[in-house]
Parts: structure tokens; C-alpha cells; sequence
């Protein structure tokens, strides 16, 4: 009996022991060995994938007044699809270009003539096959200064991406009302 307690006595002091050294290996292993080792074995990113479409645009819309406003030309959507921490293509940096997109009220001697002065715009979003994106758009009257007063569209774009290359592939850009534009 006296030699099973000894027995015993011994295991129960070894086991502590034994348990701190796990930890300590476990740990080591953990904190100083695994990022080395993930590390080697990650997958490189991916480099950004950049991409461009003009999508035309066309459409009327009406100012609180009530004038009817036509609006005309083309937006440039430039797109860089951005990898992740993992190298997978994860969001897309959207570049919106207004500059040739035009406006008009009237008719003949009495037509104006409104553009976006130049009006550009940048959004990051995640990449996904369809994504929709309303940007409020500033006009102002053609060959004027800096506008004092300034009315607004409210663009919709559809995008659409092929995810696995992060190419932007097509597009679509309608024109409305924008709820808070001033007259015309």
C-alpha cells in the first residue's frame, strides 16, 4: 500500500508538469512557428484587375418647376478590383466620370444648355455579379462660372462584374428627379 500511494503521489506531481510543458510547446508553436510557416504557404495576392465601360446616357426629367429637363451623353465608369488579405478579388474602386454628360431646357433660341462641370466621383464597393449605385449629380448652366445655384439628377447605375476575373463587364445609367434639386 505504501508503495501505490508513492505511485500515486508521483503521478499527480508529474501531471502538472507534464500539462505546463504542453501548454509551453503548444504556445511556442502557436506564437512563433505558425505565422513563419503560414506564411510560406499563403497564396500570393492577386494584383488589382482594372476595367473600363462608357455607358450612354439619355432621359428626361422634370424640375420642381415643371420644365422638362433632357439630358444627354456618356459616362466613363472606370473599375480596379482590389484583392483581400487571402489574394482573392474581394471589392471593386469605382471611378464615375460625368464630364460629357449634358443637359437641356428649352428649345431653339430659347434652349440652355447645362453640364456637370466636369463632376466626378469615386465609390468603393464589394465585388458582387449586379450591384446598383445612385449618385446625385450637380448641373449647372454651360459656360458659366463656378455655379451659385446648383441643380441636381439623381443617377442610377447598374453594374455587372464578372467575380471571378473582376472584370466590369456591362452597364446601364437611368436619370430622375432628385427630391432635393433646386429650380431649373
Amino acid at each position: 500500500m505504501k508503495r501505490e500511494r508513492n505511485i500515486q503521489t508521483r503521478r499527480s506531481s508529474l501531471s502538472p508538469i507534464a500539462l505546463s510543458l504542453l501548454v509551453w510547446i503548444t504556445g511556442a508553436l502557436v506564437c512563433g512557428g505558425m505565422p513563419a510557416r503560414a506564411a510560406s504557404q499563403a497564396t500570393p495576392p492577386a494584383t488589382p484587375v482594372d476595367s473600363s465601360i462608357r455607358i450612354n446616357v439619355s432621359g428626361v426629367v422634370t424640375a420642381p418647376n415643371g420644365t422638362v429637363v433632357k439630358v444627354s451623353g456618356y459616362v466613363t465608369v472606370n473599375s480596379r478590383a482590389v484583392p483581400n488579405r487571402t489574394g482573392a478579388l474581394a471589392s471593386v474602386v469605382l471611378a464615375f466620370d460625368f464630364s460629357n454628360v449634358t443637359a437641356r431646357v428649352g428649345s431653339g433660341a430659347q434652349e440652355v444648355t447645362y453640364d456637370t462641370k466636369g463632376f466626378q466621383t469615386t465609390k468603393i464597393r464589394p465585388l458582387q455579379v449586379s450591384d446598383v449605385i445612385q449618385i446625385v449629380v450637380p448641373y449647372s448652366p454651360s459656360g458659366s462660372g463656378p455655379a451659385t445655384e446648383t441643380n441636381t439628377l439623381l443617377v442610377t447605375a447598374t453594374l455587372n462584374f464578372n467575380v471571378a476575373t473582376g472584370v466590369l463587364v456591362s452597364g446601364s445609367i437611368t436619370v430622375g428627379n432628385n427630391t432635393f434639386s433646386s429650380t431649373v
